[in-house]
């Protein structure tokens, strides 16, 4: 078994209900072993659009990386995800961002997620359930990457976790 760190937002319909939908599939094939808090965002990369609800999630899968990416590709498609645009409104967006301390870069995978640095959308969640998860390329912990992050997006919280 391995443990992976995966994001899920959402920005279309019943966003409370996306989360819980992505969880419960999730659950059907590992276990969900932590849960962060729901977060609220604006929209990161193209703007004009609804604001996000996010959250992080602690996943122990028996999956190797490439099959846990179909599996969360397969959720989005279940759950009715569109690929319109890069950044573009979804009903369900699920990203795998760490798994175990592996160190993958391919044509259709890249762990640690590249852009997990970059947004406090993903750090903040991240913080409440591996904040001393240890980045295997920069040797620095989530907690540590937050505080250095430059990105500016407020992230508010909403609720407990689902």
């Amino acid at each position: 078994m391995a443990i992976s760190h995966i994001h899920i937002g959402t920005n279309q319909g019943d966003l409370r209900a996306n989360l819980r939908a992505a969880i419960d599939k999730l659950e059907a094939q590992g276990t969900v072993l932590d849960k962060s808090h729901i977060y609220e965002t604006e929209a990161w990369g193209k703007q004009d659009q609804p604001n996000f609800y996010n959250m992080a999630v602690t996943y122990e899968t028996k999956l190797d990386p490439h099959a846990l990416l179909k599996l969360v590709n397969d959720i989005e498609d279940e759950l009715g995800r569109v690929r319109k645009e890069k950044w573009s409104e979804r009903i369900i967006d699920l990203d795998i961002i760490t798994y175990e301390d592996k160190v993958i870069s391919d044509d259709t995978l890249t762990i640690p997620h590249r852009h997990m640095t970059e947004r406090n959308f993903v750090l903040v969640p991240m913080i409440e359930i591996a904040g001393e998860w240890m980045h295997p390329t920069l040797e620095k912990t989530i907690d540590d990457i937050y505080v250095e992050c430059l990105d500016r997006c407020e992230v508010i919280f909403i609720e407990k976790g689902i």
